[in-house]
Protein backbone atom coordinates (compact mmCIF):
# COMPACT_ATOMS: atom_id res chain seq x y z
CA UNK A 1 0.00 0.00 0.00
CA UNK A 2 1.45 3.36 -1.01
CA UNK A 3 1.94 6.20 1.49
CA UNK A 4 -0.83 8.21 -0.17
CA UNK A 5 -3.26 5.30 0.14
CA UNK A 6 -2.43 4.85 3.83
CA UNK A 7 -3.16 8.52 4.49
CA UNK A 8 -6.55 8.29 2.73
CA UNK A 9 -7.49 5.14 4.70
CA UNK A 10 -6.45 6.61 8.06
CA UNK A 11 -8.34 9.83 7.39
CA UNK A 12 -11.45 7.92 6.33
CA UNK A 13 -11.48 5.82 9.51
CA UNK A 14 -11.12 8.87 11.76
CA UNK A 15 -13.86 10.72 9.90
CA UNK A 16 -16.26 7.78 10.20
CA UNK A 17 -15.73 7.54 13.96
CA UNK A 18 -16.62 11.15 14.65
CA UNK A 19 -19.40 11.49 12.08
CA UNK A 20 -22.19 9.96 14.20
CA UNK A 21 -21.14 11.76 17.38
CA UNK A 22 -20.88 15.19 15.82
CA UNK A 23 -23.42 15.23 12.99
CA UNK A 24 -26.32 16.58 15.06
CA UNK A 25 -24.27 18.95 17.21
CA UNK A 26 -23.92 21.79 14.71
CA UNK A 27 -20.51 20.64 13.53
CA UNK A 28 -18.47 22.77 11.16
CA UNK A 29 -14.93 22.93 9.83
CA UNK A 30 -13.72 26.14 11.40
CA UNK A 31 -10.81 28.50 10.89
CA UNK A 32 -8.58 29.60 13.76
CA UNK A 33 -10.74 30.85 16.64
CA UNK A 34 -9.96 33.19 19.48
CA UNK A 35 -9.42 31.98 23.02
CA UNK A 36 -12.35 31.48 25.36
CA UNK A 37 -14.33 34.68 25.86
CA UNK A 38 -17.54 35.49 27.73
CA UNK A 39 -19.49 37.96 25.62
CA UNK A 40 -22.92 39.26 26.62
CA UNK A 41 -25.63 39.32 23.97
CA UNK A 42 -28.23 42.08 23.50
CA UNK A 43 -31.16 41.57 25.85
CA UNK A 44 -29.25 39.37 28.32
CA UNK A 45 -30.59 39.72 31.86
CA UNK A 46 -28.26 40.65 34.66
CA UNK A 47 -28.29 38.75 37.95
CA UNK A 48 -28.43 42.05 39.82
CA UNK A 49 -28.16 45.41 38.03
CA UNK A 50 -26.76 46.96 41.22
CA UNK A 51 -24.13 44.25 41.64
CA UNK A 52 -22.24 43.54 38.41
CA UNK A 53 -19.74 41.46 40.39
CA UNK A 54 -22.43 38.79 40.66
CA UNK A 55 -22.79 38.62 36.89
CA UNK A 56 -19.03 38.51 36.40
CA UNK A 57 -18.65 35.68 38.92
CA UNK A 58 -21.33 33.60 37.18
CA UNK A 59 -19.78 34.15 33.76
CA UNK A 60 -16.31 33.28 35.01
CA UNK A 61 -17.21 29.98 36.66
CA UNK A 62 -19.27 28.82 33.67
CA UNK A 63 -16.60 29.81 31.16
CA UNK A 64 -13.84 28.12 33.16
CA UNK A 65 -15.91 24.96 33.62
CA UNK A 66 -16.57 24.68 29.87
CA UNK A 67 -12.89 25.16 29.09
CA UNK A 68 -11.87 22.55 31.68
CA UNK A 69 -14.44 20.07 30.34
CA UNK A 70 -13.40 20.53 26.71
CA UNK A 71 -9.73 19.93 27.52
CA UNK A 72 -10.61 16.42 28.73
CA UNK A 73 -10.24 15.25 25.12
CA UNK A 74 -7.05 17.20 24.39
CA UNK A 75 -4.04 14.88 24.25
CA UNK A 76 -1.52 15.41 27.04
CA UNK A 77 -3.95 17.10 29.43
CA UNK A 78 -3.63 15.98 33.04
CA UNK A 79 -6.54 13.80 34.22
CA UNK A 80 -9.42 15.49 36.00
CA UNK A 81 -9.35 15.45 39.79
CA UNK A 82 -12.04 16.00 42.39
CA UNK A 83 -10.13 19.03 43.65
CA UNK A 84 -10.19 20.67 40.22
CA UNK A 85 -13.81 19.76 39.52
CA UNK A 86 -14.79 21.14 42.93
CA UNK A 87 -13.55 24.57 41.89
CA UNK A 88 -16.47 24.85 39.46
CA UNK A 89 -19.16 22.43 40.67
CA UNK A 90 -21.04 22.01 43.94
CA UNK A 91 -20.18 19.04 46.21
CA UNK A 92 -23.40 17.29 45.19
CA UNK A 93 -22.69 17.62 41.46
CA UNK A 94 -18.93 17.03 41.45
CA UNK A 95 -18.81 13.18 41.71
CA UNK A 96 -21.00 12.63 38.62
CA UNK A 97 -19.12 15.34 36.72
CA UNK A 98 -15.78 13.73 37.55
CA UNK A 99 -17.10 10.41 36.25
CA UNK A 100 -18.16 12.05 32.98
CA UNK A 101 -14.79 13.73 32.61
CA UNK A 102 -13.08 10.38 33.07
CA UNK A 103 -15.26 8.97 30.29
CA UNK A 104 -14.24 11.83 27.99
CA UNK A 105 -10.57 11.12 28.68
CA UNK A 106 -11.12 7.45 27.90
CA UNK A 107 -12.91 8.38 24.67
CA UNK A 108 -9.87 10.28 23.46
CA UNK A 109 -7.57 7.33 24.23
CA UNK A 110 -9.77 5.08 22.08
CA UNK A 111 -9.43 7.43 19.10
CA UNK A 112 -5.62 7.66 19.17
CA UNK A 113 -5.01 4.33 17.35
CA UNK A 114 -7.07 5.71 14.44
CA UNK A 115 -4.90 8.81 14.20
CA UNK A 116 -7.51 11.16 15.66
CA UNK A 117 -5.58 13.20 18.24
CA UNK A 118 -7.00 16.46 19.55
CA UNK A 119 -4.26 18.99 20.23
CA UNK A 120 -6.17 22.10 21.33
CA UNK A 121 -9.57 23.45 22.33
CA UNK A 122 -10.66 27.05 21.87
CA UNK A 123 -14.13 28.39 22.64
CA UNK A 124 -16.21 31.53 22.22
CA UNK A 125 -18.87 31.66 24.95
CA UNK A 126 -21.95 33.84 24.51
CA UNK A 127 -24.23 34.33 27.51
CA UNK A 128 -27.73 34.70 26.14
CA UNK A 129 -29.50 34.99 29.49
CA UNK A 130 -28.53 35.16 33.18
CA UNK A 131 -31.12 35.19 35.96
CA UNK A 132 -30.35 34.97 39.69
CA UNK A 133 -32.60 35.08 42.74
CA UNK A 134 -32.05 34.17 46.38
CA UNK A 135 -28.69 32.45 45.88
CA UNK A 136 -29.81 30.45 42.82
CA UNK A 137 -29.08 31.26 39.19
CA UNK A 138 -29.50 30.00 35.65
CA UNK A 139 -27.31 30.89 32.69
CA UNK A 140 -28.20 30.10 29.10
CA UNK A 141 -25.04 29.77 27.03
CA UNK A 142 -24.17 29.32 23.37
CA UNK A 143 -20.74 27.75 22.97
CA UNK A 144 -18.79 27.74 19.72
CA UNK A 145 -15.75 25.52 20.07
CA UNK A 146 -12.89 24.68 17.72
CA UNK A 147 -10.87 21.49 18.26
CA UNK A 148 -7.37 21.32 16.81
CA UNK A 149 -6.23 18.03 15.28
CA UNK A 150 -2.76 16.56 14.90
CA UNK A 151 -1.57 15.75 11.36
CA UNK A 152 -2.35 12.26 10.07
CA UNK A 153 0.71 10.69 8.44
CA UNK A 154 2.21 14.14 8.06
CA UNK A 155 -0.84 15.71 6.44
CA UNK A 156 -2.61 18.49 8.36
CA UNK A 157 -6.37 18.47 8.00
CA UNK A 158 -8.85 21.19 8.99
CA UNK A 159 -9.88 21.86 12.57
CA UNK A 160 -13.17 20.49 13.86
CA UNK A 161 -15.82 22.53 15.57
CA UNK A 162 -19.36 22.68 16.91
CA UNK A 163 -22.00 25.02 18.27
CA UNK A 164 -23.73 23.86 21.45
CA UNK A 165 -26.44 25.56 23.50
CA UNK A 166 -26.71 24.61 27.13
CA UNK A 167 -28.36 25.72 30.36
CA UNK A 168 -26.38 25.96 33.59
CA UNK A 169 -27.89 25.95 37.07
CA UNK A 170 -25.82 27.54 39.82
CA UNK A 171 -26.01 28.09 43.55
CA UNK A 172 -24.16 30.45 45.84
CA UNK A 173 -22.53 29.43 49.10
CA UNK A 174 -20.28 31.65 51.15
CA UNK A 175 -20.39 34.26 48.43
CA UNK A 176 -19.04 31.80 45.81
CA UNK A 177 -21.06 30.73 42.75
CA UNK A 178 -20.73 27.09 41.65
CA UNK A 179 -22.53 24.95 39.08
CA UNK A 180 -25.12 22.55 40.44
CA UNK A 181 -26.30 21.16 37.11
CA UNK A 182 -26.18 21.53 33.35
CA UNK A 183 -28.27 20.28 30.46
CA UNK A 184 -28.58 20.87 26.72
CA UNK A 185 -31.16 23.35 25.45
CA UNK A 186 -32.11 20.71 22.88
CA UNK A 187 -32.27 17.42 24.84
CA UNK A 188 -33.22 15.38 21.76
CA UNK A 189 -30.12 16.16 19.73
CA UNK A 190 -26.73 14.48 19.91
CA UNK A 191 -24.21 16.33 22.04
CA UNK A 192 -20.74 17.40 20.94
CA UNK A 193 -17.68 15.17 21.44
CA UNK A 194 -16.77 17.06 24.63
CA UNK A 195 -20.02 16.18 26.42
CA UNK A 196 -21.25 12.84 27.76
CA UNK A 197 -24.89 12.29 26.84
CA UNK A 198 -26.80 11.46 30.05
CA UNK A 199 -28.81 8.92 28.03
CA UNK A 200 -25.64 6.93 27.40
CA UNK A 201 -24.96 6.33 31.07
CA UNK A 202 -25.63 2.81 32.29
CA UNK A 203 -28.91 2.36 34.12
CA UNK A 204 -28.54 1.49 37.82
CA UNK A 205 -28.37 -2.23 38.44
CA UNK A 206 -31.33 -3.95 40.06
CA UNK A 207 -31.59 -7.16 41.98
CA UNK A 208 -32.88 -10.03 39.80
CA UNK A 209 -36.59 -10.76 40.10
CA UNK A 210 -37.41 -14.30 41.19
CA UNK A 211 -40.20 -15.90 39.18
CA UNK A 212 -42.54 -18.53 40.59
CA UNK A 213 -42.90 -19.72 44.15
CA UNK A 214 -39.79 -20.47 46.18
CA UNK A 215 -39.12 -24.12 46.95
CA UNK A 216 -39.66 -25.28 50.50
CA UNK A 217 -36.74 -26.89 52.27
CA UNK A 218 -37.15 -30.07 54.29
CA UNK A 219 -40.31 -31.56 55.74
Amino acid sequence: MSRKTRVIVATGIATAIIAVTMSAAGVFSAPEASRTTAASQPGAQSADPANPEEVTAIRNVVTQAIDYRNHRIVSGTAPATMENVGEYFTPDAAPAVLQDFGSLEGRQEQLVPFGLVHTASRSDIAFEDIVARNGKATARVKEQTTLGLAPINGIQGPDEGYVYEQLFELSQSGGVWKISGTRPVNPLGLGPPTVIDPRSRAAPSRAPTRLGKPERSGG
